[in-house]
């Protein structure tokens, strides 16, 4: 999912306002998943990883409440954390 709101935003990211819309609202719901995900009871993942990824949650959120959102920021966000996921450097 990261990638495919990512490859949205890098797209959008020099489009037309509806597409730049789309994408930071993907981009929202992806984030806010991967929130509720690290406060679910049975979540395996050690707290304080869970806290790490709430706090980037967070600091993207931030981002995208901007008038002009950095997507660049945004993706490199995205990126770093489909490469985690994934186990890539």
């Amino acid at each position: 999912m990261f990638r495919q709101v990512t490859s949205a935003l890098r797209t959008s990211r020099d489009g037309g306002t509806i597409a730049r819309i789309r994408a930071l609202a993907d981009n929202r719901r992806l984030w806010l998943a991967v929130n509720d995900l690290m406060h679910e009871p049975g979540n395996a993942l050690p707290l304080q990883m869970r806290a790490q990824i709430v706090s980037i949650g967070l600091t993207v959120q931030r981002e995208m409440d901007q008038e002009k959102p950095d997507f660049d920021f945004l993706i490199n966000i995205n990126e770093n954390i489909a490469a985690g996921l994934s186990g890539q450097p």
